[in-house]
């Protein structure tokens, strides 16, 4: 299925802007993603806003961990590129030295467990149930390049709620809007404008982010790109963050 360039153009930045971890110079971001395009680029460029979010990347993860060390965590969102895509449902958990995290229809379950990690898939078996089987574990001495055990919990949980951060990578070119509810939780609301060339069209970024005001994940994304031909948009929003009761899942013993 062909890709549209508005879509390609979107899918791009936000490749870059999720694997950067951190804030980012968008006019660099959009000429390097267009690097590879053939036509002349115009210099002409306009970016929109120049307020920060209230927390730092860095103090939304030490906020989640908190949470996840007391009662747990489960956050679950859903997640569309336009009308004709399927809507895909997402599930971020970590309770008890155990993170889980799906997409769609299946995923990954890490448990810390003394100087081990145990390694886990999730899959749906015949009558649509999501299962788990064990498939390995690791030991401090086989992770010491890595770090050990703790250090490789870390790195996973931050690779596994990186959704939790559209909005990082435009820290200090947003626009602070009002206070908005997402999920039952009191947001804040930015957005992001840019204007620049890609593919030899004019292309046109528009971002409307809610977020929370607690932990600083982004609760809501609605990420458009246009050009003078097609267009594309992404949507993300969390529809469920529980605190209590949270259930971690049912995992197998070691075969």
């Amino acid at each position: 299925m062909k890709i549209s360039k508005a879509k390609s153009f979107l899918l791009m930045l936000m490749g870059a802007s999720l694997l950067s971890f951190s804030a980012c110079n968008l006019d660099d971001l959009v000429n390097d993603a267009m690097s590879d395009s053939t036509e002349e680029e115009s210099d002409d460029a306009t970016e929109s806003g120049s307020d920060s979010l209230e927390l730092s990347q860095e103090e939304s993860k030490a906020k989640l961990a908190a949470l996840a060390g007391k009662q747990g965590i489960e956050i679950k969102s859903k997640h569309k590129f336009n009308d004709d895509d399927e809507e895909e449902t997402w599930i971020y958990g970590e309770k008890d030295n155990t993170i889980w995290v799906i997409t769609g229809d299946s995923g990954h379950a890490y448990k810390k467990e003394g100087d081990r990690l145990l390694n886990y898939s999730a899959n749906l078996d015949d009558e649509g149930n999501l299962v788990y089987a064990y498939n390995y574990s690791l030991t401090s001495d086989q992770l010491e390049d890595q770090g050990g055990v703790d250090k490789l919990y870390s790195d996973l949980r931050d690779s596994m709620n990186i959704s939790f951060y559209f909005a990082n990578a435009y820290d200090g070119h947003l626009t602070k809007g009002d206070t908005r509810t997402v999920a039952g939780r009191s947001c804040t609301h930015y957005s992001y404008s840019y204007y620049a060339t890609a593919y030899g069209n004019f292309a046109t970024l528009n971002y409307q982010m809610d977020i929370d005001k607690e932990t600083g994940i982004t609760m809501k994304a609605v990420w458009k790109a246009s050009t003078n031909e097609d267009s594309a948009e992404f949507y993300h929003e969390v529809t469920s963050f529980k605190t209590t009761n949270v259930q971690v899942p049912n995992l197998p013993e070691e075969e």
